[in-house]
């Protein structure tokens, strides 16, 4: 008997394993890093339309992190990396967000 062919190794498993909550909270993640980029933008072009989209992105993004948490415990699915991700994309921006924008416009404005 000849012995098999190894299987090829699965592509994409990763990608594969996200489930509705983990999207919500990639995109989580998404906004707010939006919102960073956003402002950054602001303070290099003093164009308001960026910082009122730096501005619109927070609230977006509180939204997507109740969401995604009511989505998981209706679907009583925990993912894998769930909850690494929800960690990651909650602290991240929202630790981000309240300190750096006034200490930026303090700077901003002192001409430095």
């Amino acid at each position: 008997m000849s012995p098999s062919p190894p299987k090829a190794a699965a592509r994409f498993v990763m990608i594969r394993s996200l489930r509705v909550p983990d999207l919500l909270t990639l995109t989580n993640a998404a906004c707010g890093t939006i919102a960073v980029f956003m402002c950054l933008n602001y303070l290099d072009t003093a164009e308001r339309l960026y910082l009122w989209i730096g501005f619109a992105m927070f609230p977006a993004a509180l939204v997507l992190d109740y969401m995604d948490g009511i989505v998981a415990r209706h679907l009583g699915s925990p993912s894998a990396w769930g909850t690494d991700l929800d960690s990651l994309s909650t602290s991240s921006p929202s630790a981000w967000r309240p300190r750096w924008w006034p200490t930026r416009w303090g700077y901003a404005g002192s001409g430095t």
